[in-house]
């Protein structure tokens, strides 16, 4: 019978011998991921490995995270929790269904969901909270009637960074805060525990300058050339 790059020839050849090459990963990635989305079917064939243990893959010093790790996370990402609380008229947050990958430094791949947030007006026309849970992160911001839902959002991707940004891997972007719009990548090691609310910190923005209690003399004559710049809303 001819040998073929079909999936699921690719995972019965990989589990035949009871020994995952790193040839056979590396084919079996390539497949998966070549349109840079996972799904449901794809899913399924990555299952069959992340039942094997950790044993049974042949390492690789460029890419620690084998089929079994990958097969993990795309199982975990798909069971994701999310509830969305949000209260703000015009503010909606969606977790959609989708599985992503991506390339991460040479070798590496990693596997998302996007959390999607959109304020469609400038200024709050009601007060409310921006609140939802995705994953093991919660976010939970509150809004009153005229506030600005650019700084809204910037509130929001404060709290997100707080949480996902202590874990290397948990967040690949967070976009357009500026645009009242954000994107917020989810991988697989964000599913794994909830968040105490003590993680949340509810301290309002400051600019990066009010920040910097006593400057050094180089950074004093920096500012005093140069100024702060344009995104000193942000810490």
């Amino acid at each position: 019978m001819p040998r073929t790059n079909r999936l699921p020839d690719l995972v019965n050849r990989a589990l035949k011998d009871g020994k995952v090459s790193r040839k056979e990963t590396a084919a079996i990635l390539a497949n998966v991921e070549k349109d840079k989305t996972i799904s449901a079917k794809e899913r399924t064939s990555l299952d069959k490995f992340a039942k094997l243990p950790a044993s049974e893959f042949e390492g690789d010093r460029f890419d620690s995270r084998d089929l079994r790790a990958r097969a993990i996370d795309a199982n975990a990402l798909a069971s994701a929790g999310f509830e969305n609380r949000t209260t703000v008229p015009g503010v909606t947050v969606a977790f959609p269904d989708t599985i992503h990958t991506d390339k991460l430094y040479s070798g590496g791949s990693v596997y998302f969901r996007n959390v999607d947030i959109h304020a469609a007006d400038k200024t709050a026309r009601a007060a409310g909270t921006i609140d939802f849970t995705y994953g093991k992160f919660k976010v939970h911001v509150p809004v009153t009637k005229g506030m600005d839902m650019e700084l809204a959002l910037t509130r929001v991707a404060k709290q997100i960074s707080n949480q996902q940004w202590g874990s290397v891997g948990d967040v690949l972007s967070i976009d357009g805060t500026r645009r009242r719009s954000m994107r917020v990548a989810l991988t697989g090691d964000g599913t794994q525990k909830p968040v105490k609310p003590s993680d949340l910190d509810p301290t309002p923005i400051r600019p990066w300058s009010e920040t910097v209690k006593t400057p050094l003399p180089i950074a004093t004559a920096f500012v005093k050339k140069f100024g702060w710049g344009d995104d000193d809303q942000f810490e």
